[in-house]
């Protein structure tokens, strides 16, 4: 370790460090050998000298990213966008706001329609109420919504309604018991959005196809940019498609299965044909676009301490069986666990970053 100063020396050696729950020992060796002789690694246990002051480059995920010694540092490039600018995507509540805001005609083409509320404030309490919600299940087309809470996550909490009392029942009733309310605390704020009836199958089950975008900011020449990585994953349900089977989380949740991943987009290519998949690619490009647009409008930036900053985002992208593309969500907190190219991942990373 040579660098102990506030400052990045360019006639030093410089330093990074890798904390994740995630990558493979032998994932790990191959990242390393990007970084080359030039650079020194950091290990965890030097995070405890009080004489280290600046990293030049850090990647963290899963639980390393609570690390509070990490907040003591200077760092030069960080795994990691300031709050108030992450969750303009992050958030469910806000995604589908601000992505009408920057560019109303694409939010209505790539999301699905979608209304926020907040059970701790009377006015939307009085709007669930209200015949308008009333009549959101009385559309010939297509009456069944999805409900999630803001704060969950893997599915927790998510359920799938197709008649009004039975929303109710879940918002105003379940959501008060113990058991709800210790695994997902401020579940008081959700989302209640336009459910994919005819979603596209593979081998029979419904799927999400994750997509990983780097948004980087340089806050030496002021830019930020977005870059959405080549390969992508396909998670599935667990059992094969039953439309209206709304209470089986098998059929409905479209998770990773150990050994059952189908890569994107040659698997998908493999599947539903070129011409098809070049349509899918296309459509999530504009929609990383349109995300990378958002962090923009919202000013995006790093934390105070670190002079330069990314943050990867899973875009959940579902396809209808008409090969309509819609944006599901956008998650901050991702890991790499079973993508295809971990390593091609972090090569794109250092390059851009560094």
């Amino acid at each position: 370790m040579s660098k102990s100063n506030t400052e990045s020396n360019s006639g030093e050696q410089k330093t990074y460090l890798i904390k994740t729950d995630y990558a493979t020992e032998d994932d790990l060796d191959k990242i390393r050998r990007f970084f080359g002789n030039d650079w020194c690694e950091i290990q965890d246990k030097q995070l405890n000298d009080n004489k280290l002051k600046y990293i030049d480059w850090v990647y963290v995920d899963g639980k390393a990213q609570w690390d509070k010694r990490l907040w003591k540092l200077n760092i030069g490039v960080f795994s990691g966008l300031a709050d108030t600018g992450k969750y303009a995507v992050a958030d469910k509540s806000e995604l589908y706001n601000n992505y009408v805001k920057i560019n109303a005609e694409n939010a209505e083409k790539y999301m699905m329609k979608q209304i926020n509320v907040d059970l701790l404030d009377k006015k939307d309490v009085k709007l669930l109420k209200s015949a308008k919600i009333k009549g959101i299940f009385k559309n010939n087309d297509n009456n069944t919504w999805i409900l999630k809470p803001v704060a969950g996550y893997k599915g927790s909490g998510i359920a799938v309604v197709d008649n009004y009392d039975d929303m109710i029942n879940h918002l105003l009733v379940k959501k008060r018991k113990k058991t709800l309310l210790k695994r997902y605390q401020g579940s008081d704020k959700w989302v209640i959005a336009k459910y994919i009836g005819n979603p596209l199958l593979i081998m029979g089950k419904k799927f999400h196809i994750r997509m990983i975008l780097m948004y980087y900011v340089n806050n030496k020449t002021g830019e930020s940019n977005g870059y959405l990585f080549n390969d992508g994953v396909i998670f599935s349900a667990k059992k094969k498609y039953v439309e209206g089977s709304y209470f089986d989380k098998n059929i409905h949740d479209s998770h990773r299965i150990k050994g059952e991943e189908i890569t994107f987009p040659y698997g998908f290519k493999d599947v539903f044909g070129k011409r098809k998949t070049d349509k899918v690619i296309k459509d999530i490009a504009q929609i990383s676009h349109n995300v990378t647009q958002i962090l923009k409008a919202n000013n995006a930036g790093c934390y105070e301490r670190n002079e330069n900053c990314y943050q990867l985002f899973g875009l959940d992208i579902m396809i209808d069986d008409q090969f309509n593309t819609k944006l599901i969500e956008c998650n901050s907190k991702i890991g790499l666990s079973g993508y295809p190219n971990i390593q091609q991942y972090f090569k794109n990373i250092i390059e851009i970053t560094v």
